[in-house]
């Protein structure tokens, strides 16, 4: 492919670009009080095109006696809409600013792009990564505009208060850019979106069409080109088998991220949704990093060995305290998406916060996946860096195969190239409830409500 495209670094881009130069001509189009929490809705000035201005809109609520410089939560949407308000309560009731915007035009109350820029309209894209000439000219230029500008509006409406932006699913592609090139983010949560959208063309509606990537896209508009620019503190929360967020990119985009507090909490088995333990994790992380300055924590290392022909995981933890590990493990299947998480419950606990684990596997020539989940006795759940490797390549021994028990499971995920989701709409899900829930083909079986490997039994 001949590169026809202007190729630009995100510095390159974005060194004449400045979010408060233009006047933001905020326009209240709504303030209510509900008992005692105010909420205000705008209209202002994104950017002035050649045949009109981007008018974006942005919501905030606080409570009425919160503090003027109160922190601020900045959510960058997913496409379809809001968050649970459940959970928005949740953040104002802690005393913290909630605040929103749309950058997609797909909301009922939604940003207005002039025809010049229509594809700043999320419906209106054919190619999500075409570069149109110049990194300017992409969607991904316009939708970081509009939340550069959203973040000045902010600050001109609650006296310059700390901001923590918080991407979910496409949003938080958003995120990684913006936190990248906006020193006024304090910290950032990614949840489900991990950069890379090259690679997830499948799932994206079809929008991503190009079979080879433009240069200019991978140098200086994919999320993942932005990373190595940010400082701030970053957490990622995702389920495991997220087919919008690949769990091995993940890997790759948080070690980019020059932050020196950067960590993840991934939920085993888990989809588009996030557990009720990981949300708490968010909260607790928030606490330690956004509102407080929290002693850097120092992330489990994993290295898998070789002793008397088995293949062993060590676990090294640095923390003191660490209330409990929990080790998965999967086999074979390179789609992360439908690899099938098993935990291991057997393991020797040693000196100093190490752990051996003998890992069982049925395969000398398949790939084994592994990463590990540590709990700190506050709650907090962080986890390590997922590693892999093929036995062989450790001369594992071939007796060290370890038969397969007869299954009584007719029929579950991982034996098709598909993927299920809970049958709540909830956000957030209690790994606790059973439900039984139908896969492809109207496959009927049990599985967890938020998602995770749908079972169908003999």
């Amino acid at each position: 492919m001949i590169e026809k495209n202007t190729i630009l670094s995100p510095i390159q881009i974005w060194q004449d670009f400045n979010p408060v130069s233009l006047d933001t001509e905020v326009s209240i189009i709504n303030y209510f009080v509900n008992q005692d929490v105010i909420t205000t809705e705008l209209m202002f000035t994104a950017s002035v095109e050649k045949d009109g201005k981007i008018r974006a809109y942005l919501k905030y609520a606080k409570k009425a006696d919160a503090k003027e410089d109160a922190p601020v939560i900045l959510v960058v949407p997913s496409c379809d809409g809001e968050i649970e308000q459940d959970i928005i309560d949740d953040i104002i009731n802690n005393g913290l600013v909630y605040a929103t915007f749309d950058y997609a035009g797909t909301s009922e109350r939604h940003t207005e792009y002039p025809n010049s820029v229509y594809y700043g309209n999320f419906e209106a894209i054919e190619n999500i990564i075409d570069v149109k000439g110049h990194p300017k000219n992409t969607s991904w230029y316009l939708w970081d505009v509009v939340t550069r500008r959203a973040i000045t509006v902010i600050c001109e409406q609650l006296s310059n208060p700390k901001i923590c932006m918080l991407g979910i699913d496409f949003g938080a592609n958003i995120g990684w850019q913006v936190a990248g090139m906006d020193g006024r983010i304090n910290a950032f949560v990614a949840i489900n979106g991990s950069g890379y959208i090259e690679t997830m063309k499948t799932y994206y509606n079809k929008k991503v069409v190009a079979d080879e990537y433009p240069t200019a896209w991978l140098a200086g508009v994919a999320p993942q080109s932005y990373a190595k620019y940010i400082t701030c503190p970053v957490l990622y929360v995702g389920g495991s088998n997220n087919i919008y967020s690949n769990i091995d990119k993940v890997q790759e985009i948080m070690g980019l991220a020059t932050s020196m507090d950067k960590h993840m909490s991934i939920c085993h088995n888990a989809e588009n949704k996030i557990t009720l333990e990981a949300y708490k994790t968010i909260k607790l992380w928030l606490y330690k990093f956004f509102l407080n300055s929290q002693e850097s924590i120092r992330e489990t290392e994993l290295s898998f060995s070789n002793s008397d022909g088995k293949l062993y995981l060590n676990v090294k933890t640095f923390a003191q305290d660490v209330e409990r590990i929990a080790i998965f493990m999967s086999e074979k299947e390179t789609k992360s998406y439908i690899r099938e998480w098993k935990k291991i419950s057997r393991y020797t606990a040693l000196a100093n916060g190490e752990y051996l684990v003998p890992i069982e596997i049925e395969s000398v020539e398949d790939s084994v996946y592994c990463y590990v989940n540590t709990y700190f006795n506050d709650g907090l759940v962080l986890t390590s860096r997922q590693i892999s490797i093929v036995p062989n390549q450790l001369e594992i021994d071939e007796n060290a195969i370890v038969q397969k028990i007869p299954s009584r499971i007719v029929y579950n995920t991982s034996m098709q190239d598909g993927y299920f989701f809970g049958e709540n709409n909830l956000f957030v899900f209690d790994r606790s409830k059973i439900v039984k829930r139908e896969g492809a083909f109207k496959v009927k079986g049990i599985g967890l409500e938020g998602g995770g490997n749908l079972y169908t039994f003999k």
